[in-house]
Order: C-alpha cells, then structure tokens, then sequence
C-alpha cells in the first residue's frame, strides 16, 4: 500500500472540503488580495479599460489600501460586485485576517513557472501555501502574509556547464557571472517567505513604509523590463506621492526605493558583492487634457554592499546624470568615469480610451549610461530591450470580454558584432536575467 506524500493528502482534502466550504461563506472581499500582479489587480485594470473603473495611473505598483479603494468602482454594473463592494468609511482600527490561499503547480519534465513571486515550480510537484492578516488605522496599514513553498524538485537531464559540486546546476552558458540555477539542488526543498507584506503611513500626500512585497515598475502586464513579478520581492524601503500631485499642467506620482539584494545558495559570487545595495526611482506625469496619459521613467542601480557601510551618495544614487559624461570622475575605466555600480534605465507610456473600452503601452529599457545625448541618439539600441502591449475590453451585458497582446523583444542589435554587450533584467533581481537572445510575444483572452 502506497501512502500519498503530505502535499498531495493536503490538496486532496482543498478539493474534497472546497464545495462545502465555499457554500457556507459569504462572498469574499477582493480589495485586500489587489497585490502586484495579482488576479484582482489584472481585473481592475481590465475594469478601468472599459471605462468601469477611474482612470489612475497604473506604473507604481502595488497599490495601497487606499488606491484600490478609490480603483473600486461606485456602482455594481460589472461581474465581481458583490466580491469588490466599495469601500465604507473607516472608524477606528480594523483587523481581518487574509483568505488562507494554496497553489499547486505539477511539471512532468521540466521546471516550468512565469510570474509566480517567491514559487520555483520544479520538476513533480510543487505546493504553495499563504495565510496572514491586514491591519488599518487612519493613516497606517500593515499587510503580514508569509508564504510557505514545498518543491518536489525530481531530477532531470541538467545542460553541461562544466562546473562540479553545487555549481554544476547553475546557468549552462553563464555558471560564474549568473544567479540563474537549472535545479535548486538535488532534493526536495521548503522555503518559508515573507510574501506580500508592508507596513506603510499615508500622511499629507507622502507615503513612506516597509515591505517585502513584489513591485511592479512600467505599465507592462506580464512582461516589464525593470521589475516585475518573476521572482519574489525583496525587503525594501521606501518614500513617495500617497496619491498623484497637481502641478498645474498635469499630476505628478512618485517613489524613492531602497533594498537589499541576496543570492541563491548557488552562485559562483561569495563574500563582497554576494549581497547588493538597490536604489531605485519611478516617476509617473499625467498631462492635463490628456485623459488616461500616463508618461514615465524609472532608474535601478544595484552594487556591491559596502564593507564599510552605506554613505549617504549611496542613497541618492538615483538623481546623478542620465549620461556618464555628467558623472564625477573615479579614476577608474578608459573613461576615469567607471564604477561598480550597474543601472538600469526605462522610459515608458501608457494611454487608456476608456470610451473605446481600449489601452496601448509601451516601454524601452537600457543597461548603463550612455556618454551623452549624441551616443544616446546614434546608438540607442545598446543594451536594450522594449516591450509593447495593447488590450481590447467588449462589454457583453453583465460580462466583459478582454483581448490583450503584448511583445518583448531583447535580440541582439547590430552592435552586437563590434562591440559585446547584453540587456540585464532586474525583475528577478537578483536571482535572473534575460538572455542576450529573447523575443517572447503573448496573447490572451479571458472573460469575466
């Protein structure tokens, strides 16, 4: 007699007691479950594009409470309004603990996931499971919902890297310059996250808090260029707008990120630089006039951790110049302009026709400086990457209908034969990157 291993007698009892419980609860508030990426969140933008939802500015995320309150719409004309109600007003502080979620994924060949946060779905099964509690009181909001991850982890025929021990399962063209693990290992693993937690103040039009959550950066739906739901989030601060600024001829949305990066127990890099230092700024214009106009930018610099701890350059890495010609000499590099640091740079736009139930975005990202408009202008494909994306909402009596594509294309410019280089991703910052060789072009139809 063969016995069920834990994670299988656990989704076993979710599909057998399901019906039954889903029978005695009422319907649940989505509002709290709006995390970067997730289903609520796509089904709100899917609501703003067809005029359901008001138009806000969807390149800084997550959104906080008080964003999704106001993405909530005020009527009860479209399929989910009896899950997002709007909100009520607030008195005093309010606990109520998240909806306990468990996800299994089961590859049979080959390790397989996209966009699933802290999850590494190897090859068999892989069990996730997440729980915790939201908190409110005026100005405060605090989110704690860890996730625990079980992975089968089966082996599989690995790609030679010509590396031995643990490095052999590392990246097979990249092994000692790449955190990008084949396999985490040759057993089973548990890995216990702290998920989509933030602790945050709203005060005054300034936000500023804590988290671990996963951001989002650029009006991309699966495929953004700087950061992005790949990988889990990282602990982090940071400072910015609670809500869009009017500045006269248009608003203006804003953050300031701090965090920490750390590695896989499988990369080549030990000691300094195995743990980084990430700053990073987001901007977000919306003209006025211009309805449903989102204009933006984002930088990203990652380093190795000082030994000798931060200084305060370090933090204010994010408003040096655009071009490496405005940067203060080092002495080091053929240019006496070099450092250890790397940057990322995107620019990005976003128009929604909620009259035409239709939205277009775009995004262009690039690794480094260049050393001034010129080479920007005469070179603006080195160590680059862009994505384009448009979606179609029909309203089909109590249901809509949503048509999204969107393109990422990452190839190798002409440079590519005279001068080496490659576009790094920091979505998955700072565990993977995207290869030197991608295109990727997605297309999907849901209905609500």
């Amino acid at each position: 007699m063969s016995v069920l291993p834990r994670p299988y007698l656990a989704l076993a009892a979710a599909l057998l007691f399901a019906p039954a419980l889903r029978a005695q609860q009422p319907a649940p508030d989505l509002r709290a479950e709006a995390t970067a990426g997730s289903e609520t969140e796509r089904y709100l933008r899917v609501l703003q594009t067809a005029g359901l939802a008001p138009l806000y500015p969807w390149s800084i995320r997550a959104f906080s409470p008080r964003e999704i309150d106001r993405l909530v719409p005020d009527s009860a004309g479209h399929p989910w309004a009896a899950r997002l109600a709007p909100a009520g007003p607030l008195h005093g502080p309010q606990l109520h603990l998240l909806r306990p979620g468990l996800r299994t994924v089961y590859n049979s060949a080959f390790p397989q996931g996209s966009n699933d946060g802290a999850v590494w779905a190897g090859r068999g099964a892989t069990v996730a499971a997440t729980a915790g509690f939201a908190f409110r009181w005026g100005a405060l909001s605090v989110r704690v919902e860890p996730q625990v991850i079980w992975a089968e982890n089966r082996s599989f025929a690995l790609a030679a890297n010509g590396q031995a021990d643990s490095l052999r399962f590392d990246d097979p063209q990249n092994p000692l310059s790449i955190d990008l693990p084949q396999r985490f290992g040759d057993g089973s693993l548990t890995r216990i996250d702290p998920g989509q937690s933030t602790a945050r103040l709203d005060v005054a039009g300034f936000a500023a808090g804590v988290s671990t959550a996963n951001q989002q950066w650029g009006p991309a739906e699966d495929l953004p260029l700087l950061l992005g739901t790949n990988a889990a989030g990282f602990p982090h601060a940071f400072l910015g707008t609670s809500s869009p600024w009017r500045v006269g001829i248009g608003r203006v949305h804003g953050r300031l990120v701090w965090g920490s990066l750390s590695q896989s127990d499988f990369s080549a890099v030990t000691g300094h630089g195995s743990r980084r230092f990430m700053t990073g700024l987001l901007g977000v214009f919306t003209p006025r006039g211009l309805d449903g106009l989102e204009i933006g930018g984002a930088r990203f610099f990652h380093t190795a951790w000082p030994d000798g701890g931060l200084r305060f350059s370090d933090f204010t890495e994010p408003f040096q110049s655009l071009f490496k010609q405005g940067v203060a000499e080092t002495g080091e590099g053929p240019d006496d302009r070099s450092s250890p640091d790397n940057q990322l740079a995107s620019a990005f736009a976003r128009w929604v026709l909620p009259g035409a139930g239709f939205e277009a975005w775009a995004e262009f990202a690039r690794e480094d400086h260049s050393w001034d408009l010129q080479d920007l202008l005469l070179e603006p494909d080195h160590s680059s990457a862009y994505t384009l994306g448009a979606r179609k909402v029909w309203r089909r009596g109590p249901s809509l209908l949503s048509l999204r594509g969107e393109l990422l294309e990452a190839q190798p410019s002409n440079l590519q034969a005279v001068r080496r280089h490659s576009i790094r991703d920091s979505r998955r910052a700072p565990r993977r990157h995207v290869p030197s060789r991608a295109r990727r072009v997605l297309a999907t139809v849901s209905t609500r």
